[in-house]
């Protein structure tokens, strides 16, 4: 493992709640940390690639209902508002749906947004 370790430019660590529970993989960081700097080690959290996979899912399913409506609404939108306020009306709906649609699956458990 040592050797393998030295000839590696990166190290990506796929972290869970028990990662450091087992004593190889504090054993694997501690080597390779001991003949790299910090900034070569990447920590992906194992919740993370599940939530981009729904964020893209969803930003995918989203685009196909509300294009037939888009084509419809918005030029009278566009109209009314202006284009900065088309603008200004995506800048606070979108990181709305993303917060209430994806935020509660976020590990798999439910998110309390009090905490």
């Amino acid at each position: 493992l040592p050797n393998h370790l030295a000839r590696s430019n990166r190290l990506v660590v796929l972290h869970s709640e028990a990662y450091f529970s087992r004593l190889w993989t504090s054993f694997e960081v501690a080597t390779f940390l001991a003949a790299r700097r910090a900034d070569c080690v990447d920590v992906v959290p194992l919740w993370l690639p599940p939530l981009v996979l729904a964020a893209m899912a969803s930003d995918i399913v989203g685009s196909a209902l509300f294009m037939p409506v888009a084509n419809r609404v918005t030029p009278a939108l566009v109209a009314r508002l202006g284009p900065f306020g088309m603008l200004l009306a995506m800048l606070i709906a979108f990181p709305m749906a993303y917060f209430f649609a994806i935020g509660p699956v976020v590990g798999g458990r439910a998110v309390d947004y009090a905490d």
